[in-house]
């Protein structure tokens, strides 16, 4: 029998463990009403992801494949760069990254990321006008990573880390906000970050934007992408994917 997997209602979660000390293995460990986790479990090709956390219900917490997304192994799912991608609802987004705290993450863990093929894109969150607000982590034709980020028709594009990504390895890549005490900041790493200083200097970048969308809204008609710039321009990332956190807090320590 096929596997079906449904929306889960809505629990009280305020109870995760934190980010540093989360083991990866359980969206419930890590979920509370601030921070939403996907792991990559349905193993049905063309399958749909249902995650847990962020104070989300229903359809928001959903990830739906576009593409023909293959089905979950050894803990991931492969994307091929063509057409693959993951769409969230314009109101997820808007829940955790529009905040009137002005705090944010996200996080991704992949690997067997493909480079040379152009501009691909881990995740974008777009305005209907995609000229307004804008938050989009990318990989371009330099194999370096790069964030593209707009805050009231303000820009602040290609920001790159100096370093390129590498292949076969696994990557964490990350981008946070902390409530202006500094710029958005990015980055990659093989191990697990939890600070600032866990980005080596040529993995890292900050913005000269400090990621206020308090009130904002991405609301672009092809929906926030993951894996992906868009549904109407894919540009999508060709590699393996783990997990996807999104937080309305500040997962990672800028202090330290």
């Amino acid at each position: 029998m096929g596997h079906l997997f449904l929306p889960r209602r809505r629990k009280f979660l305020q109870r995760g463990v934190p980010w540093a000390k989360w083991d990866e293995s359980s969206e419930l460990g890590l979920a509370t009403d601030n921070t939403f986790v996907c792991l990559m479990e349905n193993p049905s090709a063309g399958g749909n992801e249902a995650g847990q956390g962020g104070g989300l219900t229903g359809a928001d917490l959903i990830l739906t494949q576009s593409g023909s997304v293959a089905g979950a192994s050894g803990g991931k799912r492969v994307f091929d760069g063509v057409n693959d991608r993951l769409n969230w609802t314009i109101a997820a987004v808007d829940a955790l990254i529009a905040n009137a705290n002005k705090t944010w993450s996200v996080i991704m863990k992949l690997t067997d990321i493909t480079k040379d093929v152009g501009n691909t894109y881990f995740f974008a969150f777009l305005d209907a006008a995609q000229a307004n607000e804008r938050i989009a982590l990318s990989i371009q034709t330099d194999d370096k990573l790069t964030l593209n980020v707009e805050q009231d028709t303000v820009e602040d594009f290609n920001r790159k880390t100096t370093d390129s990504i590498a292949t076969s390895t696994e990557y964490y890549v990350a981008a946070w906000a902390d409530a202006g005490v500094n710029k958005i900041r990015a980055g990659f790493t093989a191990t697990r970050p939890t600070k600032w200083s866990d980005f080596a200097t040529n993995k890292r970048m900050e913005s000269t934007l400090d990621g206020d969308f308090t009130g904002e809204t991405f609301n672009d008609a092809d929906l926030p992408n993951f894996m992906s710039l868009s549904n109407q321009d894919p540009q999508c990332v060709d590699a393996s994917l783990y997990y996807i956190v999104v937080s309305n807090l500040t997962l990672i320590n800028n202090a330290a």
